[in-house]
This record gives C-alpha cells, structure tokens and sequence, in this order.
C-alpha cells in the first residue's frame, strides 16, 4: 500500500479481439488501466482485493479485391471481425468478359464458383484478412441475318457467339 507498482502484463488473449486494457467491471467499456501501467492504492483500505476485467474489441481485418485479370483498381475494406458490411462495387472490367462476382480463391474463380455477388453483405467470420477474386463470365454477342431483298423466303435465327472466339457462320 502506498507504493507504486506495474501491472502484469496482460497474459490472456482472445481470438478475433484486441485487448484494449483493464476496467474495474465486467460490463466496463473503457479502460481504466492500461497494459503494464503503473498504479498506486487501487483501493482505498489497505490488505483489500480488487479485480480487474480484461477489456477486448474486435480486430479489424482486411479484404482485398484481385482482379483475376481484369483491370482497373478498388481499393481494400476494412471490416472488424464478426461485423458486416456491403463489398465495394465492383471496378475491374475485363474485355470480353462480364463481371460475375467474388470468389473465395482463385481456383473457385476461375471454375465460375461464386461466393458473394457485387455489392453483397460480407460477414468478416475469420479472424484474418481475406482476399476475394473476380470470377468472369464470357461475354458473347448476336449476329442478326437480313436477306437484303424483298420477296425472300425464309428465316434464320440469330447465331450467339463467345467474344473472342471464332465459328463458322450458320
């Protein structure tokens, strides 16, 4: 009593938080003692107990957009764990491809597996910085046919075709 004295260092921890100090209550928000500092009568008799109560926030972890071979740039998310957010928008663009939403790895990606579409509610559920990667859908277009004469019979359907690839015309 009376004399000064540092704090243990915290030895706990907890996954997903931070330790953001000590309080003097279970249900405290903000510390009232930081790691290791030093004190002095926390208590106002001699020969007393106190508690302190481990104070945590929740990290906050990372999501970078990979473009996947797009181009353009966004920007990384910051989300706190077991919190949720919308994704940015979409900004990569890739020619000949339409953008079909984010992958959890590339190789889901790159299979056209989907976890989140654009702009979708994001649950940061690991504790870690995530990556999400564009998944691509080929782009294809229409070739309409006109007979380019009147009294023609006869019909043709439009032919789709993938962008970038080549096929014999109906």
């Amino acid at each position: 009593y009376d004399a000064a004295k540092t704090l243990n260092a915290n030895g706990y921890s907890k996954t997903g938080y931070t330790f953001t100090g000590w309080g003097t209550g279970p249900l405290d928000a903000t510390p009232a003692y930081a790691n290791q500092e030093t004190v002095i009568n926390l208590i106002s008799q001699p020969g007393g107990t106190i508690t302190l109560y481990a104070l945590w926030a929740p990290s906050v972890y990372t999501i970078t957009f990979d473009a996947n071979g797009g181009t353009g740039a966004m920007s990384s998310q910051s989300i706190a764990y077991l919190s949720s957010a919308s994704l940015r928008p979409n900004n990569y663009t890739m020619v000949g491809k339409t953008f079909r939403g984010w992958a959890t790895t590339q190789a889901n990606a790159d299979a056209g597996i989907v976890s989140y579409s654009d702009g979708a509610v994001y649950t940061m559920s690991a504790p870690a910085n995530q990556t999400l990667y564009a998944a691509w859908n080929s782009s294809s277009y229409a070739i309409s046919f006109n007979p380019n004469a009147s009294g023609v019979s006869g019909s043709m359907p439009p032919q789709n075709l993938p962008f970038g690839q080549t096929a014999n015309l109906n």
